[in-house]
């Protein structure tokens, strides 16, 4: 299972490069069977401020750039922003519209039958 059972879950989260790196490889081998873009192609960002998202995902630029909060209320809502990102990237790299449609329910899906958690 991707989440963490039995870790304490209100205990609040702060990602740094190693962690990221990390979970992004996890994620990539359990929802995407390693399928995206090598890791080091994205530049990680850890911003101690995001207006009001919990991650972004830049991808018109080069390298692609990937935002990331400084502090999650908990890992599991760090682990399901970083996957919800990581679908934006599937999504650029399989030439599908960067949204929320029905490409991006389907990883949805999949995450929560993986998971038990939601992108």
């Amino acid at each position: 299972m991707l989440l963490l059972a039995g870790k304490n879950k209100s205990k609040k989260y702060h990602p740094n490069h190693r962690k990221v790196r990390l979970w992004y490889n996890r994620i990539n081998k359990i929802l995407f069977q390693g399928k995206l873009n090598p890791h080091q192609k994205i530049d990680i960002n850890i911003r101690s401020r995001l207006d009001k998202n919990l991650g972004e995902f830049y991808y018109n630029c080069s390298p692609q750039e990937l935002h990331l909060r400084h502090e999650y209320e908990n890992i599991q809502l760090f682990i399901e922003t970083l996957a919800h990102e990581m679908v934006h990237l599937w999504q650029k790299d399989n030439k599908k519209p960067c949204n929320h449609g029905k490409d991006f329910l389907k990883w949805d899906i999949k995450f929560n039958k993986l998971t038990g958690g939601n992108l």
